[in-house]
């Protein structure tokens, strides 16, 4: 049997644009480790180094059993591929995986085409890209990952 996995997005999802942590995510990811695997997939804007060494600022890195940072560098992207290696990480499935996101073009899309369960995080920062066609719709949404909790099963 698979583990039950959870893959968050970083930056509108855990933490705001000033890339501070939102206050309510050390409960949070404690409450949720207790029951999930947990992982982070996250492309930053600035060295791979920059975003790792804010990450282990914040005390919430050891939630995470996989954390996957995009190397820009090297033309790498977030897709199904970088979900799925997070999700062997994991011992997870797709259809025991949740993927959680602000961004419905990236992390809903991707969950969607792989067969996660999706949650938009609606007023993460990307409020403008609502789900289409190509994306697909999410699972859920959800105002903030706060709310988390009460639409898992």
């Amino acid at each position: 049997m698979s583990n039950k996995g959870i893959i968050f997005d970083w930056r509108g999802t855990l933490s705001d644009n000033n890339k501070q942590l939102l206050s309510f995510v050390p409960d949070l990811l404690k409450k949720l480790h207790a029951k999930y695997k947990l992982g982070l997939i996250t492309s930053p804007s600035e060295s791979m180094e920059e975003r790792l060494n804010e990450l282990k600022t914040t005390g919430i890195f050891h939630y995470f059993t996989s954390v996957i940072v995009i190397n820009k560098e090297t033309n790498q992207k977030k897709n199904s591929q970088t979900f799925l290696t997070c999700m062997e990480e994991l011992g997870s499935k797709p259809d025991a995986t949740y993927i959680v996101d602000d961004r419905t073009v990236k992390g809903i899309k991707i969950g969607n085409q792989i067969g996660c369960r999706t949650v938009w995080i609606k007023n993460g920062n990307f409020p403008h890209e609502l789900p289409d066609e190509k994306t697909g719709k999410p699972t859920f949404i959800i105002n903030t990952a706060e709310e988390l909790p009460k639409i898992l099963n």
